[in-house]
């Protein structure tokens, strides 16, 4: 089900794909993985980061996280940041997100505003940041509390325009 193209009028658009903070280990965690938390040290990392983020660049038009603990914790420090009212929900971001979904979510979000941001996983986002780009066999590496920026353009082209890591953000 593909979404209606960005006209060419359009100004280009933003999409942030951000990996959700340092969170409890799998191995260490006895619940579903789902209800993971962040641990004190990401919660701290991510507070950081985000704030030198929101003061670098503007802030999103929406925010929509992985129904995992860990990236609604993640979201709720970002929008925090950001001063905005708060980011959807959508389990289409949970962990082992497919491409195909990951791509028709962004573009019909991309339709309705200009930047959106998404909270979610790893491999997910770099196996799909690479499929938008049109090289799927791109190895990028994304950290936690990390994001990688794409710019879409009126024929509905991506382009990287960053990948950054958490300590980076000052930079942005």
């Amino acid at each position: 089900m593909d979404q209606a193209p960005v006209k060419a009028s359009q100004p280009r658009r933003t999409l942030w794909l951000l990996r959700h903070a340092a969170a409890v280990e799998a191995d260490a965690y006895d619940g579903d993985d789902l209800a993971r938390p962040l641990t004190p040290a990401g919660r701290r990392i991510a507070r950081s980061a985000f704030a030198r983020l929101a003061a670098a660049r503007p802030a999103p038009d929406r925010v929509i996280a992985s129904a995992a603990v860990r990236a609604r914790q993640t979201a709720d420090l970002f929008v925090r940041a950001f001063d905005l009212p708060g980011y959807q929900v959508d389990h289409a971001l949970n962990p082992g997100a497919r491409r195909r979904i990951l791509r028709t979510l962004a573009l019909a979000a991309l339709a309705e505003v200009r930047h959106v941001v998404l909270v979610g996983h790893e491999p997910d986002f770099t196996r799909t940041a690479a499929a938008l780009l049109g090289a799927p066999d791109l190895d990028l590496k994304l950290e936690k509390a990390g994001l990688i920026e794409l710019e879409l353009d009126a024929r509905r082209t991506f382009r990287l325009r960053a990948l950054l890591p958490p300590d980076l953000f000052a930079g942005a």
